[in-house]
């Protein structure tokens, strides 16, 4: 979300690249995860969903072992966590999530809504907004969702064009 981001949500700019790389490599931990379950097109069984869960511990153990990436590993390892202790891997809720990983769930969400994969088209970036409004409060931190969307705003055309996928309009 970059420094005006940071400066939002009263964040140092010290402690922007563990984010920075969290968000670049919270599913490293997928390389241990087959492919067969990664690209299946249908609903994960139980026991495959179980599998995937574990995603976020691989990327944690990957990135402690990393010479000053451990607040980034800790962010990979609770970015599926939900603000109000639903999800996994430790049920955290709210304040309790660290803010690095509050940052990085709404960013990885963002980029999964908007994604094309093998079984459906991504989302519209106004729908993908849509989504993250609408779990403000219970899937994601509010305030980042709010700053996420005012950046988002300010940005998205931007990186669409440079991109050349993607809408052009803004929300």
């Amino acid at each position: 979300m970059g420094g005006s981001g940071a400066r939002k949500l009263g964040l140092p700019e010290t402690g922007l690249y563990q984010i920075e790389v969290a968000a670049l490599l919270h599913d490293i931990g997928k390389i241990d995860i087959p492919d067969a379950i990664l690209k299946k097109e249908g609903k994960l069984t139980d026991s495959e969903r179980e599998l995937m869960n574990k995603h976020p511990e691989h990327s944690w153990s990957i990135l402690r072992l990393l010479p000053g990436l451990e607040k980034a590993s800790l962010y990979a390892l609770h970015h599926h966590e939900s603000f109000n202790g639903s999800r996994y891997p430790a049920g955290m809720k709210g304040e309790e999530i660290l803010i690095g990983s509050r940052i990085v769930s709404v960013i990885d969400a963002y980029d999964a809504m908007i994604s094309n994969r093998c079984c459906r088209r991504g989302l519209s970036h106004e729908e993908a907004v849509r989504h993250l409004l609408e779990g403000g409060g219970t899937q994601f931190d509010s305030a980042v969702v709010q700053t996420f969307v005012e950046i988002a705003k300010e940005e998205v055309a931007d990186v669409f064009a440079a991109t050349g996928v993607g809408p052009t309009a803004v929300i």
